[in-house]
């Protein structure tokens, strides 16, 4: 009798783990697509890599590009793909920051290098107007050019 009764129990045991188990599987195969979808979306992983990635807007222009081929860069682009903003460094490390208009000039830069640091604007046909910084030793300089590059005022 205890052992028709241990029977009874162990086959109990295993038709419930089978149903408990065809339930689990129903729920998800019978589960909305979307509920599916957004369970996956919530998944976030913890290192994502790769050498470019691009940021799109609703029509699926590029408007931020990240790319680090040698040299690493954030570029902004307009609705025309045009590169107006760029941070970045080139291959030796030295940052830079340059604001171009709407014909790809650098307008504005602003740079850190070896032999200084820097702030230059240019006029519309890529001509330095002004440049302003600090030398390696932390002197100030200060530049004003005209559209021919002659020097119109220096100090010191």
């Amino acid at each position: 009798m205890k052992n028709k009764l241990m029977q009874w129990v162990i086959q109990g045991a295993a038709c419930g783990l089978v149903i408990g188990f065809v339930m689990l599987v129903g729920l998800y195969v019978w589960q909305p697509a979307s509920g599916r979808a957004e369970a996956a979306a919530s998944v976030v992983p913890g290192v994502v890599k790769a050498t470019r990635f691009e940021l799109v807007d609703a029509q699926g222009k590029s408007r931020v590009v990240l790319s680090a081929d040698g040299a690493v860069w954030l570029r902004f682009l307009d609705s025309k793909g045009i590169e107006r903003m760029a941070l970045g460094t080139e291959g030796n490390g030295m940052p830079e920051i340059a604001m171009m208009d709407q014909n790809k000039m650098p307008r504005v830069m602003l740079l850190v290098s070896p032999v200084g640091t820097g702030l230059m604007i240019s006029d519309g046909k890529n001509n330095t107007r002004l440049s302003a910084g600090l030398e390696k030793d932390d002197t100030p300089l200060l530049n004003l050019f005209d559209a021919k590059g002659n020097v119109l005022f220096k100090a010191p």
